[in-house]
């Protein structure tokens, strides 16, 4: 049985752009209590926290660390690179179909990419 349809934020939909542990937490907990949670990470690269260990079985993998793992249970997963016109353009047309969008980029990335807040 999906416990997550039950949960206090099942009517929930969240763009998670973040990398590292503060916006992968935050959306975990989101996750957690029902909400639908797709994490946005960078073709060819991924989130940051993927190389950081420890393993499953002390093997190097960025499929298999645990942190990564632990933090984005129950999200679903796409590449998309928003440094592009392409990929900037497909996460406009996600936006509307969200409820909030975390991101952790440093201040002004976003809008530099034509996705500051009034872009959004």
């Amino acid at each position: 049985m999906d416990t997550a349809a039950f949960g206090a934020l099942n009517s929930l939909r969240i763009l998670d752009l973040s990398q590292g542990v503060a916006g992968s937490s935050c959306t975990k907990l989101m996750a957690g209590f029902g909400a639908e949670v797709i994490k946005v990470e960078q073709p060819g690269r991924g989130d940051s926290i993927r190389s950081m260990g420890p393993f499953w079985k002390d093997e190097t993998n960025v499929e298999t660390g645990c942190l990564f793992l632990h933090l984005n249970t129950n999200k679903k997963s796409i590449t998309l690179d928003v440094t592009n016109a392409e990929g900037a353009e497909l996460l406009r047309r996600l936006v509307p179909q969200v409820n909030a969008v975390i991101e952790s980029y440093e201040p002004g990335f976003m809008e530099e990419h034509g996705l500051g807040y009034d872009a959004l």
